[in-house]
């Protein structure tokens, strides 16, 4: 497929006029991927975070590393597949929302099978030569890349972690909404007295993720559908703290088909990682 792709992946990076800008990215990704560590930097809503930008880095990186490889330069592209495996561990170990989790499992996933298309390619050129130092390079490197693969485990994308992430992310959007941390008696009531409840408001978020943590530690919770609980609902809702409840359900997104892609794309990436070790392993030589 590589070499399929080969005369439209050179154009791309050689396109006129756009060579040292092309360079340029390539150079700050290397920067990055060099770094001691590779954290999920996103506490709060308050900063400006694009986890999604960690895909684009990953995807540049692997078309860099396949136009290094088809040029023989195999040292070059396993280095810096080895580099994107250990970034995104940091990313996974580190990641504190769901958004964030799942880029990381994104990340790992391209990071895993650019690696397996790497070695496939590798073993591809030993074959036709068997001769080529690139079965020098393999064995040389082939120590790194087994430390990057082994350095996640399908247990670091730790869902009880993140729902106590995503409470910690939430719960200061609706306190700043609320008008101010919830205190006690009638000072706590919004000035049309019962349409807002700020304590009542925000025990009930608490509880919403109380729910959501309970649900993600049960053994069997992949087989049991989570429900989104809306507060502004059923026979009398309104009686009581309209406006908070409106607040919460406002704030209300399906966590349980997040939470399961999520752990559908774990069970990918990880699944992936499993392969390349064991490709690794037999392509020794």
């Amino acid at each position: 497929m590589a070499l399929e792709a080969r005369p439209a992946l050179r154009a791309w990076l050689r396109e006129e006029g756009r060579q040292e800008e092309r360079a340029l990215w390539l150079a700050r990704i290397d920067e990055t991927l060099r770094a001691p560590r590779f954290a999920d930097p996103c506490v709060s809503v308050e900063l400006d975070c694009r986890p999604l930008h960690v895909l684009d880095l990953a995807r540049l990186a692997a078309v860099a590393d396949l136009d290094a490889a088809l040029h023989g330069d195999w040292t070059s592209a396993l280095e810096r597949a080895a580099a994107m495996l250990r970034a995104s561990n940091d990313l996974l170990r580190t990641s504190r929302t769901v958004v964030d989790a799942t880029t990381g499992a994104l990340f790992s996933l391209v990071a895993s099978d650019h690696l397996r298309v790497l070695v496939a390619g590798l073993r591809a050129a030993q074959a036709e030569d068997a001769a080529s130092p690139a079965t020098v390079t393999l064995e040389s490197l082939r120590g790194a890349l087994v430390t990057a693969v082994d350095g996640a485990t399908r247990d670091d994308v730790d869902l009880p972690r993140l729902v106590v992430g995503e409470q910690r992310r939430v719960r200061p959007t609706v306190l700043a909404a609320l008008g101010g941390a919830p205190g006690a008696g009638s000072a706590d009531l919004g000035p049309a007295g019962f349409l807002l409840d700020r304590a009542d408001t925000v025990a009930a978020l608490d509880a919403d993720f109380a729910a959501l943590r309970a649900w993600v530690e049960a053994p069997a919770h992949a087989r049991r559908p989570w429900t989104v609980h809306l507060h502004a609902e059923g026979a009398g809702w309104w009686v009581w703290n309209p406006g908070g409840k409106r607040l919460l359900d406002a704030m209300a997104y399906d966590a349980g088909h997040a939470f399961s892609q999520l752990e559908a794309l774990a069970d990918g990436a990880f699944t992936s990682r499993a392969r390349v070790r064991g490709e690794l392993g037999s392509a020794s030589r």
